[in-house]
């Protein structure tokens, strides 16, 4: 079950509570909105929304997912907050119906 709020829905559980960590429901266009954020760590349109600081931690790996003989972009380079990190600098968003946002800051 989905309860609206804009353009964005946050699938809930039968019991009713959202899903921590899953199931976010949002337009491309906000999704490309929110990769903006994170590329800018933190600042959107010039304010800051997010901390600096909490940013630049999601976005590092905090823990290790390697994979015995399983090698995917999303099991090599770590994982942050919800943030996979790949390929060197970069970190994504990789969305339950397989939506993708990828950042390279450096790009």
């Amino acid at each position: 079950m989905c309860i609206p709020s804009w353009d964005i829905w946050c699938v809930k559980s039968p019991d009713g509570y959202s899903w921590g960590g899953s199931g976010v429901v949002c337009t491309l266009r906000d999704f490309a909105k929110f990769g903006e954020l994170l590329l800018n760590m933190g600042e959107y349109k010039g304010e800051q929304l997010i901390p600096r600081w909490y940013m630049e931690k999601a976005t590092q790996k905090q823990i290790c997912n390697v994979r015995e003989n399983h090698y995917t972009m999303r099991h090599e380079q770590g994982y942050g907050y919800q943030i996979w990190r790949v390929c060197g600098n970069g970190f994504a968003f990789i969305g339950m119906g397989d939506q993708l946002t990828v950042c390279y800051p450096d790009k």
